[in-house]
């Protein structure tokens, strides 16, 4: 580990070590990897000059366990998704285990949390966006709805869905088809599910 060790150096981090009691009273896990790092929380805003370049944004709306917000992150990075906005009602961003599912990806994605949802939307639409939210009781299938343009996609709480007014706001709700007796489908495999699909259009689109 010594060429890691070095880098952190190289860019002005303390590197101590430390016996195994003091790494275990500093640690939330049960069962530590051996390295805890502290650092500063990013706290973003949303600029307008953001909402000009990007073309993907994924919005979750009161997405209560942290499990599911940091499969969203994850999928969100793995599908290079421009900016995430967090509605008032989800779960802490800096949670020790939304942190820890992210696996790292809470450091490539812009991230803003603490978003009044209903006005957001409405910006989002000024700024050429098509709102897309994802309900069991969509009228349309993913699969069957053309997706071009800038795209913002809408993730509903886990316990209840998504609101009315968040509904009245979305230009479309869509679904994902259901074919097995699962009662539901968790939303970060959902939220995988659509960017996949829309990122594998826009690769057709290119080799057109």
């Amino acid at each position: 580990y010594k060429g890691i060790l070095s880098r952190f150096e190289e860019r002005g981090a303390v590197v101590r070590e430390l016996a195994e009691m003091e790494l275990n009273a500093l640690a939330d896990t049960v069962h530590a990897q051996g390295v805890i790092a502290v650092v500063h929380q990013r706290k973003r805003s949303l600029e307008a000059d953001v909402l000009k370049e990007a073309s993907l944004v994924v919005v979750a709306d009161s997405i209560s366990d942290p499990g599911n917000l940091g499969s969203i992150i994850r999928s969100s990075d793995w599908f290079n998704v421009d900016l995430l906005l967090l509605g008032k009602g989800c779960v802490e961003l800096y949670n020790d285990k939304v942190v820890r599912s992210t696996v790292g990806s809470i450091c490539h994605l812009p991230i803003v949390e603490g978003v009044e949802l209903s006005s957001t939307l409405r910006m989002l639409k000024e700024f050429s966006f098509s709102v897309i939210a994802l309900s069991g009781d969509g009228k349309h299938s993913y699969d069957e709805k053309k997706m071009p343009g800038k795209l913002a996609f809408v993730l509903g709480s886990e316990a209840h869905g998504l609101s009315r007014e968040i509904r009245a706001l979305s230009d479309d709700v869509i679904r994902i088809p259901k074919y097995g007796k699962a009662e539901s489908l968790n939303v970060g495999v959902a939220c995988g599910i659509v960017l996949a699909h829309v990122r594998s259009l826009q690769e057709q689109e290119k080799g057109a």
